[in-house]
């Protein structure tokens, strides 16, 4: 059976080299099919490196000479800083901050740091002290502090963090619909401010327009005062308050000659004349 190798990968050597191992280990593919597999799988750069191998060159020299060229390089001291440093990204989830911390820890095992046998302790201890969520953190204190291997804790950490998910996104919605109906009832109460401002504008205007009419009618040439027309044009016009015979009052000089007329009437004792 042929082998299906993936393509080689300066930024995922270790992945890549894991997985080469795992072919090897699994005895499934031929050495020599799986060898020639391997090389074919090497572009690039790389590519170059195999040139200073001979053709009798196993699939394990081929693995070294890359890890030499392409492998992690820090120091053991260096190594084991970087493990007991590591936190959780503020962009990564759980499980990407699982897989990191654990490629770590297996560099530090090859160098021959950290006894593996102490794996599921330190691993779950460092995964969950620097979990970035405090709320995920406390949610999943049960778990640490029982007794489960690190993956089966990883996935019950992982499950938890879907469910906050879900329900911050479930708040998030429900939120956003209580702004969408404020907003609404805001627009609502804004419009009907808007057409009673104009009704008052309206009713304001129409007292307004008809205000003059009314004062004109009050005032006019046949109200209370006259008006010019009928006021200066002296007392030989035609106007009606001031005309000889038809005004309201005639000359002071009739007047007078009226009031004696009536106060001493021919033939009284007391006139004039008998």
């Amino acid at each position: 059976m042929k082998p299906s190798v993936p393509k080689f990968s300066e930024e995922q050597f270790t992945e890549w080299k894991n997985e080469i191992e795992s072919m090897i280990e699994s005895r499934i593919y031929h050495k020599d099919l799986l060898k020639q597999a391997v090389r074919n799988a090497i572009t690039g750069r790389a590519r170059k490196v195999l040139a200073t191998l001979t053709h009798t060159a196993t699939i394990r020299d081929i693995l070294d000479k890359l890890e030499s060229n392409f492998g992690y390089v820090k120091s053991e001291e260096s190594l084991i800083e970087e493990f007991y440093t590591a936190v959780q990204g503020r962009e990564e989830d759980v499980a990407s901050w699982g897989t990191r911390l654990e490629s770590i820890f297996r560099r530090a095992v090859e160098k021959g740091q950290i006894d593996e046998d102490r794996k599921e302790s330190i691993l779950k201890t460092r995964f969950w002290r620097h979990l970035r969520n405090t709320e995920l953190r406390n949610a999943t204190r049960i778990y640490y502090e029982t007794n489960i291997s690190f993956e089966e804790f990883k996935r019950k950490v992982r499950r938890e963090e879907q469910e906050l998910e879900t329900l911050k996104q479930n708040e998030t919605k429900v939120n956003v619909q209580q702004t969408n109906d404020q907003g609404n009832l805001m627009k609502e109460m804004f419009e009907r401010m808007s057409r009673l401002e104009a009704k008052i504008n309206e009713l304001s205007k129409k007292n307004s327009d008809a205000e003059p009419s009314r004062h004109f009618e009050s005032y006019g040439g046949r109200g209370r005062y006259p008006t010019r027309r009928n006021n200066y044009r002296g007392s030989g016009g035609r106007g009606r308050s001031f005309a000889p015979s038809r005004g309201r009052y005639q000359n002071q000089g009739d007047y007078q000659q009226q009031n004696n007329a009536n106060t001493h009437p021919a033939g009284h004792l007391n006139g004039q004349l008998l």
